[in-house]
């Protein structure tokens, strides 16, 4: 298996990338605000700290980062951005061959190619989660579905405020077609 790792650890940045791009076709980043990958459909499950996702109809980069205002590492933070950003292409555009490496001809309107993530995060928290799709301008475009499995705390696990702490993993599906047509790259999850 040929599968690089590279690590840091300082006192302000900690981070691990993990490359298989010659047999799972994957490249990961964790540090401790932000994970992600990029992978193709064929990668399988993908894995990025708390964060995992699988692919389906596209290759794509997928991450989740802290936006929490107090900089929350990401499996504690109340807001969270995630972004499911597949290929883009101009319509019409031409190429020498599928790697897309030398442009023939430019296109015109951007075109986002459809796919879907099913995307699981493992956070710790005392409330219910909300997943909202985003516009590119950062408006939020309704809610969607999404599930919550609670992993089995012990009583004795306290949170700062005395609370019997909770963890589990928010699943969702992050869909570039949103349903009005329009192509979804963007989420926001919420919790108390």
């Amino acid at each position: 298996m040929n599968r690089d790792k590279t690590s840091l650890e300082t006192p302000l940045l900690s981070f691990r990338v993990v490359s298989d791009l010659h047999v799972r076709r994957l490249l990961t980043v964790v540090t401790p605000r932000t994970c992600g990958g990029f992978a193709f459909p064929e990668s399988g499950r993908v894995e990025s700290g708390p964060l995992a996702f699988t692919l389906s109809g596209s290759r794509a980069t997928v991450c989740a980062t802290s936006v929490d205002p107090d900089m929350r590492p990401l499996a504690t933070a109340r807001r969270i951005l995630v972004m499911h950003l597949t290929d883009l292409q101009s319509e019409g555009s031409e190429f020498s061959d599928e790697t897309f490496q030398t442009t023939l001809k430019k296109g015109a309107a951007p075109l986002v190619a459809d796919g879907t993530a099913k995307i699981s995060l493992r956070l710790s928290t005392n409330g219910k989660c909300q997943v909202f799709p985003l516009s590119t301008d950062g408006r939020r475009l309704g809610e969607i579905p999404c599930e919550w499995n609670v992993a089995t705390t012990p009583p004795s696990s306290r949170d700062g405020d005395g609370a019997v702490a909770t963890s589990g993993t928010l699943s969702f599906t992050a869909s570039v077609r949103g349903s009005d047509g329009k192509a979804r790259l963007y989420y926001e999850i919420t919790r108390p």
